[in-house]
């Protein structure tokens, strides 16, 4: 019998609005997620106005390495089931744990090219959230989406 098979990670970054690669890594499958983030971010010359990630980069590593090169950057990152909020200060990633706590709903909508078309957190998830939630989607575009998709809830039937 051989050994294991061994694979490895791509790890991009990518501007949400030119789909453009922006910063690439590519790692043994041994090296964690989070460990490769400040190489990426290194990578990337511009301001970065949101960072989006999988539950993997959950914690104030990933955290601190974004904040540290761009702190005005939102990070959205869904938190992991045994994530706890940090004893010595209130941030970023502790805010989106008391919002997850109070029982909110994120919405989001994403355009037939992958774009992250509005994001909202509301306590509910009826058919008038829904109804608010894709009258006031449009007017922040500048320009009409052919698709949108969602994670398609009952409600949005309603809209």
């Amino acid at each position: 019998m051989g050994s294991r098979r061994r694979w490895r990670k791509l790890h991009l970054g990518l501007d949400a609005g030119t789909q453009e690669i922006v910063a690439a890594e590519l790692t043994p499958d041994d090296v964690g997620d989070v460990s490769v983030l400040s190489e990426l971010l290194d990578q990337i010359d511009a301001d970065v106005a949101s960072l989006t990630a999988d539950g993997a980069y959950d914690g104030e590593a990933a955290y601190n390495a974004v904040v540290e090169r761009h702190p005005a950057t939102t990070v959205v990152i869904p938190r992991r089931a045994t994530a706890v909020p940090s004893k010595a200060t209130t941030t970023q990633r502790d805010r989106h744990l008391a919002v997850i706590a109070e029982q909110h709903d994120l919405w989001r909508a994403v355009d037939q090219h992958r774009v992250v078309l509005d994001i909202l957190v509301q306590d509910r998830r009826d058919s008038n959230a829904a109804k608010r939630f894709f009258r006031r989607l449009p007017k922040g575009l500048q320009y009409v989406p052919r698709v949108i998709v969602t994670d398609k809830p009952r409600s949005y039937g309603a809209a």
